[in-house]
């Protein structure tokens, strides 16, 4: 016990905060220049958007990137092209699909996504992506619709602004009735999920739902 007293009193402890939303650009700037990678700032953003903001996601793309392209500077184009060959791709080709209603390719790209990830939080990851969708394009809608020009889109896109041209044109195919049910529909599966032993069967209706 006094051993651990000693360590108690001589050690300091070290807050290991998360970092907040604005920090990560700035932390992809510096995580590569310590590896020797050359990346633009719109590179760090679309990042930022396609792997979260967990570190350790972000380095090991980040260390893809170096061994791939050395010492390129890489941008937006080179960062989508590693990616769409990443499992971290999966879930924004699968949110993609649903926004363009193309019910086919969605639930194959579901399937996919359902047996690389983790079967206990993937089914709740999509439904909060979706969540998440489903918001952007209706924002997106009700800006257009206001008179808003893609700058005013892109800038309440924030870190997704690079999927700007996507969000406007997949917009077109919702109605506001659409929104309204969609949001009413994944209240729905999130309650069944929780409650079912079964997420893909939960997940394949609430797809078709979306979809029609």
């Amino acid at each position: 016990m006094k051993f651990y007293k000693r360590i108690r009193t001589a050690g300091r402890a070290v807050d290991f905060k998360k970092l907040k939303d604005y920090q990560i650009v700035p932390w992809i700037k510096r995580a590569a220049k310590e590896l020797g990678l050359n990346i633009d700032d719109q590179a760090c953003a679309y990042l930022q958007h396609i792997a979260g903001n967990r570190q350790r996601n972000l380095y090991a793309e980040l260390e893809k990137l170096h061994l791939r392209y050395g010492e390129i500077t890489v941008d937006v184009a080179q960062v989508q092209e590693l990616a769409i060959h990443s499992r971290i791709y999966t879930i924004f080709e699968l949110m993609n699909k649903i926004s363009e209603k193309n019910c086919g390719d969605s639930l194959t790209v579901l399937s996919r996504f359902l047996e690389e990830e983790d079967k206990k939080s993937a089914p709740l990851r999509v439904i909060g992506m979706l969540n998440r969708q489903i918001r952007l394009l209706w924002q997106t809608k009700s800006i257009v619709g206001k008179g808003g020009r893609k700058r005013d889109v892109a800038k309440m896109l924030g870190p997704a602004r690079f999927s700007v041209d996507d969000f406007m044109k997949q917009s077109k195919y919702w109605s506001v009735k659409e929104f309204e049910k969609g949001l009413y529909l994944l209240y729905q599966a999130d309650g069944l999920l929780k409650a079912s032993s079964r997420p893909k069967p939960v997940l394949e209706n609430l797809i078709l739902s979306l979809c029609r």
